[in-house]
């Protein structure tokens, strides 16, 4: 005859003294008590002493990393960014409050300056348009991004959304990578 396990036992126990299954479920019990032996010690399958496919696969992860190394490694350039990729960019712009304002003087160099350190900073950022900067708004923005590398994500009403990854030298990891 087989002997109870320990959570066999307690459950008999409590069904006697009343105790209710919640309380069964939330008990602490000790990993592995009842198992005959640990995965860990388990001798290999395989006739030769190789380690079995799963204990390969796990050592083959630990020696390549993990994931999230391979992500910060690889930058997506604005060019290359998916419909997706930019619906998550948009996505993500939306609680943000306007970095910078372009007035009057348009596209200068000042300004040109200041959007490529907030983008270096950011990289995703918004840009209100005044009612006073010359020109269409989408035209204004459009050559914004152009100058700068970066990707126009949106344009809406007077507010401009523009997305430029960080250089691969830094070691922060990029948006895109943070929204999966």
């Amino acid at each position: 005859m087989k002997k109870p396990s320990a959570l066999e036992m307690d459950i008999s126990r409590s069904s006697k003294s009343g105790e209710s299954a919640r309380r069964i479920s939330t008990r602490k019990m000790t990993r592995g008590a009842d198992l005959p032996e640990r995965a860990s010690e388990k001798k290999s399958d395989r006739a030769d002493g190789e380690p079995s496919l799963r204990k390969r696969s796990l050592a083959k992860k630990r020696t390549t990393g993990s994931k999230k190394s391979n992500k910060t490694m690889r930058r997506v350039l604005p060019s290359d960014l998916s419909a997706q990729q930019k619906v998550a960019l948009r996505r993500h712009s939306h609680h943000l409050q306007a970095v910078l304002h372009m007035g009057k003087d348009g596209v200068s160099d000042g300004l040109l300056q200041a959007v490529s350190d907030a983008l270096h900073t950011h990289e995703v950022i918004k840009l209100k348009l005044l009612e006073t900067a010359p020109g269409d708004r989408h035209e204004l923005a459009q050559t914004l991004a152009e100058k700068l590398d970066a990707c126009l994500l949106q344009v809406l009403g007077r507010m401009a959304v523009l997305y430029r990854p960080r250089p691969a030298s830094d070691p922060r990891p990029s948006v895109l990578w943070e929204l999966g």
